[in-house]
């Protein structure tokens, strides 16, 4: 296929490889109610939903949630879609009730949200008791080797001050997590 041998690609494929291996065994089981938040055009969420399990995404783009439509029904798979956010999830007219949930994937959201505790919070609230949360964020030292590797030698460093914006604060490419 072209274009998949780039290190990008790369990196994403190895990702996603690592992620659908963790969730395996969830997902190998009985059917469960997932929720996607910022599920987009629904890559993981016709998957899983082809597997067996009641799928609901909540997206904030009409276009990706349109892509998402179209993806199931190509697939031959029901996957409820509402437009949204994390903000707007338990709201009184929210999309998604609480304690509605046995899996939550939130994964490349919270770098773009501005409470990350907030939104943890919201997604803990989702959950069944002994649900499970697939949570993927950005990592700054991830980010560091990248750039560095790709020889961006400045951008590396940049992101290495604790003080940059890059680091701290939602912005263009979105938060970037460390351990702590």
């Amino acid at each position: 296929m072209p274009g998949t041998d780039r290190p990008e690609q790369r990196r994403a494929n190895a990702r996603t490889a690592v992620v659908w291996e963790a969730l395996r065994g969830l997902l190998d089981g009985e059917p469960l109610d997932v929720l996607d938040i910022g599920g987009g055009t629904g890559v993981s969420a016709v998957r899983i939903a082809g597997m067996g399990h009641r799928v609901t995404v909540v997206d904030p783009s009409p276009d990706a949630l349109a892509s998402l439509g179209r993806r199931a029904r190509e697939e031959g798979v029901e996957v409820v879609a509402h437009q949204g956010d994390l903000s707007s999830l338990l709201a009184p007219a929210g999309p998604v009730a609480p304690g509605s949930a046995d899996l939550v994937l939130c994964h490349g959201v919270l770098e773009h949200v501005t409470d990350a505790a907030g939104a943890l919070a919201t997604l803990h609230e989702v959950l069944r008791p002994g649900g499970a949360l697939s949570l993927l964020v950005a990592q700054r030292h991830a980010a560091v080797i990248a750039r560095a590797m790709a020889g961006h030698f400045g951008q590396a460093l940049a992101l290495l001050d604790p003080a940059s914006v890059a680091s701290t604060e939602p912005g263009r490419a979105g938060r970037r997590f460390t351990r702590d």
